[in-house]
């Protein structure tokens, strides 16, 4: 009997485990998408192969699901199931019950704050821009880029982080809502092509917008 209830004990330590680092694992997958491509750029990393995590945003509302139903599942096993805990567990203590919840309830705060990056980043970065001056050279040109696999509203912040990190770029401004990046830039720099190998590097591909 008492190692069936220790058995029992482990099995709902290890549940708890369980629910917390799956809602982790289900938080990251529903923002690699977004923030995996930004991050990776950020740190000097790039390539057409970005182009996989941006594809993520398929399967994205899947992993928001699945990390919300695994915080629902640990606050039912703090605060709705049956008490398990017979007398002398140590999951009996009031203190130790209290640090579970407390840890439960950081653990999800953080957890949905990382669900959210996506919105804080864009919001700011939609401020920034607004009050952003560029002043451009004489002998400017500018090109219209079709930009692919802009699904989220972070994305034109990563496009735009790419294009600005070019030498020669004056100004990008990237719509979510057209897929469009409109860019000047110097020639004597940059050219069109490196501006499209630098959107593909970064997980967008473009191609040159189409003149009407």
């Amino acid at each position: 009997m008492a190692q069936e209830q220790e058995f029992n004990k482990q099995q709902t330590s290890w549940l708890g485990v369980g629910l917390g680092l799956g809602a982790i694992l289900a938080a990251i997958g529903a923002s690699v998408c977004c923030v995996g491509p930004l991050l990776l750029l950020s740190l000097g990393f790039g390539g057409a192969w970005m182009s996989t995590l941006t594809s993520m945003e398929a399967v994205r509302p899947l992993f928001f699901a699945l990390t919300l139903l695994l915080i629902w599942m640990g606050f039912m096993k703090l605060y709705l199931s049956e008490d398990d805990c017979k007398d002398g567990d140590m999951c009996v203590d009031p203190k130790v019950q209290r640090n579970q919840k407390v840890i439960f309830w950081i653990g999800s705060i953080s957890i949905l704050l990382l669900l959210s990056v996506p919105w804080f980043i864009s919001s700011s970065q939609i401020q920034a821009e607004s009050i952003e001056q560029v002043q451009p050279q004489a002998n400017s040109q500018s090109v219209m880029l079709d930009v692919q696999n802009m699904t989220c509203a972070m994305c034109p912040i990563t496009v735009k982080k790419s294009l600005d990190d070019v030498n020669g770029v004056e100004s990008a401004v990237v719509d979510f809502n057209s897929k469009i990046a409109t860019i000047k830039f110097d020639p004597n720099k940059t050219n069109v092509e490196a501006l499209i190998n630098t959107t593909t590097n970064a997980g967008y591909p473009s191609t040159i917008h189409p003149e009407k």
